[in-house]
């Protein structure tokens, strides 16, 4: 089990950050004016391609990642629609049901099968999420005559589809957590005042 828990967590970094950078770095280069005098700096100088391609994979997750705890998560938890909005007690701010929402998720009431699916699907989601968003601004931002700005229509036909698809999942997978902690969560521990 544990090399099946190291497995999801070693897919789940790669998704998240190199593949997330690779997509990233990959939309850029293919929203300038020629591109091919960048792959070919690329193929023959592939450690520092893959360092400036995980470079860009964390800082851009990274980035968004923050954005996305502070304005989804508000969002969420203002709207009673997050997993740690089951731990709200009146009064109490964020800090205390999401520190009560992350023992929960990393403890053993939430089986480690099931949290190791759920992190994959949640890096999945993200994944879609960004890569969608980086097409998006690609596709408004490039410069004339790339291949991201002749094929705009696709490409923001193909970038909206990815980015709502990463949405919806990103939306399901709240209220899947939110349904299973409601399920699993100790009822004294509910009740707990502040």
């Amino acid at each position: 089990m544990d090399k099946l828990i190291s497995l999801v967590s070693s897919l789940e970094a790669a998704i998240r950050y190199l593949l997330s950078g690779a997509v990233i770095a990959t939309i850029f280069v293919m929203s300038l004016n020629d591109p091919r005098t960048i792959f070919q700096w690329a193929l023959s100088n592939q450690v520092p391609t893959a360092l400036c391609v995980a470079l860009v994979g964390f800082t851009a997750f990274s980035i968004y990642r923050l954005v996305l705890w502070v304005v989804f998560d508000f969002i969420a938890w203002k709207f009673k629609a997050s997993a740690p909005a089951e731990f709200f007690v009146e009064g109490v701010s964020y800090a205390k049901p999401y520190a009560k929402f992350l023992r929960w998720r990393h403890s053993e009431d939430l089986p480690q099968s099931l949290s190791g699916y759920l992190t994959y699907r949640w890096s999945v989601a993200h994944f879609a999420f960004v890569s969608g968003l980086s097409g998006l601004v690609a596709a408004l931002s490039g410069q004339s005559n790339s291949i991201i700005v002749d094929l705009r229509c696709w490409v923001l036909l193909v970038s909206l589809s990815v980015a709502a698809f990463g949405f919806c999942q990103i939306f399901f997978l709240y209220r899947v957590e939110r349904e299973l902690c409601r399920d699993r969560k100790p009822v004294a521990e509910a009740r707990e005042p502040n």
